[in-house]
């Protein structure tokens, strides 16, 4: 049944299109394709049988959303598993098929040698002016929507309220926190309006120009953005520069030792396929 399974998922992830709705040509290079894609899986599998690999019931599950992702709905999901022929129970194999083969490949990738820290650190000193941080902004807002069509939600009102509470926060900001709490119709009101350290760009224009010109622990007017009306408090101000040589280091052994380990998994498998 999992053949039925990776015919399916084979076609999608080459194709962008269900097995039965490819062309002509598509159709020929894709039997060859399958044709090879159940060699290497069932010598995957015969591997994990060896050393006695298996798949727990979290992995089983998470397998489905692979697959899953491509189709925009349940029921169209449901149909093209039905065209496949695979039913309830040769889902439930495929996806422990699919959740082996994961488990193995990483069981592979783990085995992989791991980076030089020397080679790191050279390779670092060589290209620091690859690690520069933008300036970034903490950043907290406190949203009122305008809805016409609410009672008190009115655009009069609700400027009258914002502009209320902006001068509140204009006296003190450390009131930012429980005031955004109660008042803000933006789901950061459960963390007190906080939006988090953000670089330019990242908010609407409107709400990125006024934050980046205010300095550290300001209150900004009353803003407009297609959200509603904000007001905006920058916490801090953390200055463009150089990424800490840790945070760097850090970033270079993981890139450096993913790559290995798909370099390592790439040549298991081709010596398993012979």
């Amino acid at each position: 049944m999992w053949q039925r399974y990776c015919r399916l998922k084979l076609s999608l992830s080459l194709y962008h299109c269900l097995p039965w709705q490819l062309g002509a040509e598509q159709k020929m290079a894709f039997a060859g394709q399958l044709e090879r894609q159940w060699r290497l899986e069932a010598a995957i599998r015969e591997h994990a049988e060896r050393r006695g690999i298996r798949a727990d019931q979290k992995s089983i599950m998470t397998a489905q959303y692979v697959l899953r992702t491509f189709f925009d709905d349940e029921q169209s999901w449901n149909e093209a598993l039905a065209r496949a022929g695979i039913d309830e129970a040769g889902r439930l194999q495929a996806l422990t098929h699919e959740a082996i083969l994961t488990a193995t490949l990483e069981n592979v990738a783990s085995l992989a040698p791991n980076v030089s820290e020397r080679e790191i650190d050279e390779w670092y000193q060589h290209n620091t002016h690859r690690f520069q941080q933008p300036e970034q902004r903490l950043a907290h807002h406190l949203l009122l929507v305008i809805d016409d069509t609410q009672v008190d939600c009115d655009r009069v009102t609700v400027t009258g309220r914002i502009s209320a509470l902006q001068r509140r926060l204009q006296i003190d900001p450390r009131r930012f926190h429980r005031l955004a709490n109660r008042f803000s119709e933006c789901p950061t009101a459960m963390d007190g309006g906080k939006i988090g350290w953000v670089g330019r760009g990242v908010l609407y224009p409107t709400l990125d120009m006024l934050l980046f010109s205010l300095d550290a622990n300001d209150i900004s007017p009353v803003v407009e953005s297609p959200m509603g009306l904000h007001v905006l408090w920058c916490e801090a101000i953390r200055p463009a520069g150089e990424l800490p040589k840790a945070q760097a280091l850090a970033q270079i052994r993981q890139q450096w030792q993913e790559k290995l380990r798909q370099q390592y998994q790439r040549r298991w498998l081709a010596e398993i396929l012979g």
